[in-house]
Order: structure tokens, then sequence, then C-alpha cells
């Protein structure tokens, strides 16, 4: 690997203003993570998700649940490529209706009191998958 040094200028630049990000109008949310693809899905076309609502749950003891990115109207559940080059099935949302938990502050929480069993269940109910697994 080669290092690049001064590709870009380093400025001490003060921001005057903000501006709202744009979000797309539709999200495609994949329904399977890694090589779980088989979960059971909780959602069908015309149902209404909130943000962090669970969209699959994982039919295997190790695979992780999906959830919904945005809230919003599900427009479709269709095949779609996914970033690996495989295909499968996505939930299409039309975004509708307030976030939950972006842009909002989180609570900390005391996860040392629980044991190691009950973390990874939790892990997998929140989505968190292990991405080092297979290598």
């Amino acid at each position: 690997m080669k290092s690049v040094y001064n590709l870009v200028a380093v400025q001490n630049t003060e921001f005057s203003r903000s501006t709202n990000a744009f979000l797309p109008t539709e999200a495609v949310v994949p329904l399977a993570q890694g090589d779980y693809s088989n979960g059971n899905v909780l959602v069908s076309e015309g149902d209404t998700v909130k943000e962090g609502q669970a969209l699959v749950l994982p039919a295997y003891t190790d695979g992780a649940a999906v959830h919904a990115s945005v809230p919003g109207l599900v427009t479709a559940i269709k095949t779609v490529p996914y970033p690996d080059g495989s295909s499968g099935l996505a939930a299409c949302i039309r975004l509708n209706g307030s976030f939950s938990y972006i842009g909002r502050e989180q609570k900390a929480a005391d996860w040392t009191m629980y044991s190691a069993d009950f973390l990874r269940r939790i892990f997998a109910e929140c989505g968190v998958v292990n991405t080092f697994a297979h290598c």
C-alpha cells in the first residue's frame, strides 16, 4: 500500500451556517444479512413501518433481525441486487413520518450486569452480526 500525503490542503474554516441533509424519498432495505437469507419476513406491501421496526426475524439462532432504517410505507417487497453481487428480497419503503431515534439523544445502558448469552440474543434482535465469522 502506498501512502499519499498532502492530497488535500487542510483548512481551518469555521462554518457559519448548516443545511439540512437530503433524504431520498424511498429506501430499499435488504431483507437478509450475510448468509442468513431465510428469515421470517414480518411486513407486506402496504404496511406502515416505524424507524427501527423489525422487518425480518432470523430463521437461525445465530442470525440477526433486519430493521427499517426509515419510517414510512412499504411500497413493495421485491428481488433486488445486493451490494455483494448476489440478489435477494428487499423492502421498498417510501419515507413518511417522523424519526424516533436518528438525531435524538440516546440513553446509556449498564450492560455489565448481563450474561454473554443474554447480550448475544439482544445483539441478534437488534440486527448486530459478526462480520468476521467467515474470515
